[in-house]
């Protein structure tokens, strides 16, 4: 890919990014003011509430416009090695906190390239901000096994089970890959073997969410998280 293509790709995200930056950074100062004056706290609600619509568009445009990098232009370079995604998943997160896919991997990344904390951190605010989404909660759960705290993730595991929500079988059936894992590491064979079970009939009902490409970034065959 050349650097005038590169460019051409990018520019629309860069200036998306500028762009809500610029009006996070006027976003205090302009809620501040309205609320020293009166009827000031509801001038405020309703400004970042508007600024919300904004907000989530340019972590959209930012999104699309990097997911491809790491789906196809870096398709057989492990999801752990592309570090080059942080400062625009971080962006995404910070400008949208119910973004599931963003959480995700830059917590997986934080937690793989040695920022375990940080990436747990991470996954606690994307469980915080979107409580019943059964991927935020099994993300946290894995989050949790790889620091070695197994306890929590098994409970993260149970949570996302009992009240966790799926965006589409795809999601679920990577959730629940997650958590036969972490329940076989705890030794609970018998909810590992459901969980076994659920994801055998997803694969016989929905075969493109178990599809080993939707899941395997490098293709060696393995999933990649």
């Amino acid at each position: 890919m050349t650097d005038e293509l590169l460019r051409a790709r990018f520019a629309p995200a860069a200036v998306a990014a500028l762009l809500a930056v610029a009006l996070l950074m006027q976003t205090p100062a302009a809620v501040l003011s309205a609320s020293a004056s009166a009827g000031g706290d509801a001038v405020g609600r309703a400004g970042w509430a508007y600024m919300t619509g904004l907000r989530r568009f340019a972590a959209a445009v930012l999104w699309n416009r990097m997911e491809p990098l790491f789906h196809e232009y870096y398709e057989y370079r492990p999801l752990a090695e592309q570090t080059h995604l942080l400062p625009t998943t971080w962006m995404v997160v910070t400008l949208d906190p119910q973004f599931e896919e963003a959480y995700y991997v830059t917590g997986y990344l934080l937690s793989k390239r040695g920022r375990a904390q940080e990436g747990l951190e991470l996954a606690e605010a994307g469980v915080r901000e979107n409580p019943r989404s059964g991927t935020m909660r099994a993300n946290y759960a894995q989050l949790l096994l790889f620091a070695g705290r197994r306890d929590r993730a098994v409970e993260q595991a149970d949570e996302a089970l009992a009240i966790g929500t799926w965006r589409d079988e795809e999601w679920r059936y990577e959730g629940y890959a997650v958590m036969r894992d972490i329940y076989r590491h705890a030794g609970l064979e018998e909810r590992a073997e459901r969980l076994q079970a659920e994801l055998d009939r997803i694969a016989e009902e929905h075969p493109e969410a178990a599809a080993p490409e939707a899941h395997d970034h490098d293709g060696d065959g393995v999933p990649d998280h």
